[in-house]
């Protein structure tokens, strides 16, 4: 018979079925219910050390020991502590567990580390956080995930496949690529060219705008054209050149 917890079992070697047999087991039993048992029952040997209350230890035929306590244990070391286990560890918590570290605390596994929570994570940490992998990092939710810091630094290549919202600026070093629209609400600045619906400008030049795509909710961009085209240059000359600034416009 063996009693089950979950996921291992508590061996149980006499019971009601397998009784030890006479006159192989010798019993020492107090006055108020305390017993030492040395049980030679061929194929079931034990000894076993019980309090009244049913707490005992058991050592059992294959080496085996049961420490099982009916009430609160507690087990304190002055010293320092070393447990060796060659084999497979399972620990079952059935109510909640504290751990309390007074100093550093290093865990190393050699194997994977799975780990499944049913409720929430919820970590607090006063120092730093550092993450290495030497592989791919996935982190995936089905709601939304945050991120806040003074700043938040990418080292790589950012690629979203969603949309980008953002209160403050967007800057770029390099390029910034669209491969549908770029919006703004006010306007958009460069000091450079502008381009759409072609990949490379024909004839870039400080403040060109290029493209077929090109719109702006305020006016049409063929009317922005002919607001800042329409005025005279003075000594304009036949042939690729560079002309003076507006004398007036029309």
């Amino acid at each position: 018979m063996s009693t089950n917890t979950n996921m291992w079992i508590e061996p149980v070697i006499v019971d009601s079925d397998n009784p030890p047999q006479y006159p192989y087991n010798n019993i020492q039993q107090s006055e108020s219910g305390h017993s030492i048992e040395l049980d030679d029952t061929p194929g079931r040997e034990r000894v076993r050390i019980q309090h009244r209350s049913n707490t005992f230890t058991e050592m059992q035929p294959n080496g085996d020991r049961v420490n099982k306590v009916y009430g609160t244990n507690y087990e304190i070391i002055a010293g320092d502590n070393n447990v060796l286990i060659k084999g497979q560890c399972n620990i079952t918590i059935n109510g909640a567990c504290v751990i309390t570290i007074i100093g550093d605390a290093d865990m190393q596994v050699n194997g994977n580390l799975n780990q499944k929570v049913s409720g929430d994570v919820v970590q607090a940490i006063d120092g730093a956080v550092n993450i290495t992998a030497k592989s791919d990092v996935q982190i995936s939710s089905s709601g939304d995930i945050s991120l806040s810091g003074e700043n938040v630094n990418v080292n790589g290549d950012f690629n979203v496949f969603g949309g980008i919202t953002t209160t403050q600026s967007v800057s770029a070093i390099g390029n910034i690529n669209a491969g549908e629209q770029v919006s703004a609400k006010i306007g958009v600045i460069t000091t450079g060219y502008m381009c759409a619906g072609s990949s490379i400008p024909r004839n870039p030049l400080p403040g060109w705008v290029s493209g077929i795509q090109i719109s702006d909710i305020v006016r049409p961009m063929s009317l922005d054209r002919m607001i800042y085209d329409m005025h005279i240059h003075g000594g304009v000359k036949s042939g690729p050149s560079t002309t003076t600034a507006p004398l007036m416009s029309e």
